[in-house]
């Protein structure tokens, strides 16, 4: 699971399986998204403050991907999909 805090993404890196689901808990004061930036649907949940929601991870390539909070360009991570 990856936990939002107020501008951060912890882990920082996280490593998952193509076409599995990664649990997204925001414990911050504002909204944040976790939007992996792919070349095709880009897989993106939107989590309000204090609550957890459920990104499924489609069927990407193997590889590394950056993640951003849409709300807030400067909160950055990284996915890690495994072959």
């Amino acid at each position: 699971s990856v936990t939002m805090g107020d501008f951060s993404y912890e882990p920082g890196c996280v490593e998952v399986a193509s076409g599995t689901e990664l649990e997204i808990v925001n414990e911050g004061k504002a909204p944040h998204t976790f939007t992996v930036e792919a070349d095709a649907d880009e897989p993106e949940v939107d989590v309000p403050a204090g609550e957890t929601a459920t990104l499924a991870i489609p069927a990407l390539d193997a590889g590394t991907y950056r993640v951003v909070c849409t709300y807030h360009p400067q909160m950055e991570g990284v996915l890690r999909v495994a072959g």
